[in-house]
């Protein structure tokens, strides 16, 4: 990982948990891409507008969710997990993948029971495309 890369990792994540994340990166327009994706991909649950979620998502992640049949559902593991933009904190960072994790409704203080998305670059814009329980 180079070290733009890493730094957009750590402004990502918050600095994962360390308190002295640089403030020296400026945000780059790929960070930007993938936490507005995340954002949108939380105001999606959070209003429950799964026309919307679909458009967010591809591949596994898409048939997960039941996108483009008429038993599309947010169902409660996101609902639940995910109330805002905030709730989505990501963990790990590349050129073309990203790992966010989001609290578990069923032990929200065990971070090592929190759901993951997988975020991937296709084409210009961030999907995601794999929803994992914890």
């Amino acid at each position: 990982m180079n070290v733009a890369l890493a730094a957009m990792s750590l402004a990502m994540c918050g600095g994962c948990g360390d308190d002295s994340a640089s403030d020296e990166s400026a945000s780059s327009p790929d960070e930007s891409a993938l936490r507005r994706a995340a954002d949108d991909f939380a105001f999606a649950v959070s209003s429950g507008d799964i026309a919307f979620l679909c458009e967010h998502l591809a591949g596994e992640a898409r048939r997960q969710q039941g996108c483009g049949t008429d038993a599309a559902d947010l169902g409660p593991f996101l609902r639940l997990g995910i109330r805002k933009a905030g709730d989505i904190r990501f963990v790990r960072v590349d050129r073309s993948t990203a790992i966010a994790r989001f609290p578990d409704f069923r032990a929200p203080a065990d971070a090592s029971r929190a759901p993951t998305l997988i975020f991937e670059r296709i084409g210009d814009e961030w999907k995601v495309t794999e929803i994992r329980a914890g």
